[in-house]
């Protein structure tokens, strides 16, 4: 992932091996400290309602690779997305699913909480929905 990132002119660089066995907080200290948003296969990484909007440069978890059932042209798309549109990542927290779907946490500019946004990745873009629960409900192949 990381050269094909690189191939579509993101900036992507692997966590240094001085911080692979770190804390979730001093990873992500680093990253904000070297303003980068940090993608991780780690769904334990980060509760979106704990993480200081002001101490989060950016946090995109991805489905790991494991599943064979990735669409990576889809994953790649959201990926050059948020390289592309920087400043909309910023203090967001991404949940990226198998299925396409996408749901965004971002701080309320009024009230400071985490609040979703629900998405779908097609091969038209990026569609947007503020209610998931009427159209896909929980996504099984990605629940633990």
């Amino acid at each position: 992932m990381l050269k094909t990132l690189q191939g579509l002119g993101v900036s992507a660089v692997l966590l240094p091996m001085a911080l692979r066995k770190a804390p979730d907080d001093a990873v992500l200290a680093e990253a904000k400290r070297k303003d980068r948003v940090l993608i991780t296969h780690d769904r334990r990484f980060v509760n979106p309602h704990e993480v200081e909007p002001d101490q989060n440069p950016g946090i995109i978890v991805l489905p790991s690779d494991g599943r064979g059932n990735l669409d990576w042209n889809l994953i790649l798309g959201f990926l050059q997305h948020a390289y592309v549109y920087r400043n909309g990542v910023d203090q967001t927290v991404s949940y990226v699913y198998p299925s396409g779907r996408v749901t965004i946490w971002n701080p309320n500019e009024y009230t400071g909480e985490m609040e979703p946004v629900f998405c779908r990745l097609t091969d038209h873009g990026v569609e947007v929905w503020l209610d998931d629960d009427d159209l896909w409900g929980s996504d099984p192949a990605y629940e633990n």
